[in-house]
């Protein structure tokens, strides 16, 4: 018998037994694992297939492997993922916080110094009023109706005062 009519004599048994065309390789393998005990021990029909049946056992499990490896690298990527979106979250909060917190000293920054400008202004006008009257050309008048002679006897008549307010 050629090649060509072995074939076609395996596909007709095949059709008989109800086994063409979806027979697994699974399945065949267990269909001639079946059969070998028909067959002498010593048989090389019975070798080759108890060789194939070990073979495919072997794969079997080398796969199983396999997929345990890549189940766990799987669940490794999401776990490191989740982890890798929680330092992202962490990050943009602590900058959101970040640049609240900025924004906050900038606010509390500016407020003090329009407090210390406002106050300088103010003791800039006090100081030139000061000057205007201490000057002999705008102030004599004033000073000499307290009873004054000159700039300094102004000074020491302010302080004098001052330190009767701070006392009383």
């Amino acid at each position: 018998m050629n090649e060509a009519e072995e074939r076609k004599a395996f596909e007709a048994w095949a059709k008989e037994n109800n086994n063409w065309p979806f027979l697994s390789p699974q399945e065949a393998l267990w269909k001639g694992w079946k059969a070998r005990a028909t067959i002498a021990p010593t048989n090389p029909l019975r070798l080759g297939i108890e060789a194939l049946v070990a073979e495919n056992n072997r794969l079997y499990q080398l796969s199983e492997d396999a997929a345990a490896v890549v189940e766990r690298q799987r669940a490794e990527r999401l776990g490191l993922a989740a982890e890798r979106d929680a330092l992202k979250a962490q990050a943009a909060a602590d900058a959101d916080a970040a640049a609240w917190a900025a924004g906050c000293v900038t606010e509390i920054i500016d407020e003090r110094v329009t407090e210390i400008i406002a106050e300088r202004d103010a003791l800039k006008a006090d100081a030139e009023r000061y000057r205007w009257l201490r000057d002999p050309q705008n102030g004599r008048v004033i000073v000499r109706d307290y009873g004054l002679n000159d700039a300094a006897e102004l000074d020491a008549a302010i302080d004098a005062a001052r330190g009767e307010k701070s006392n009383g």
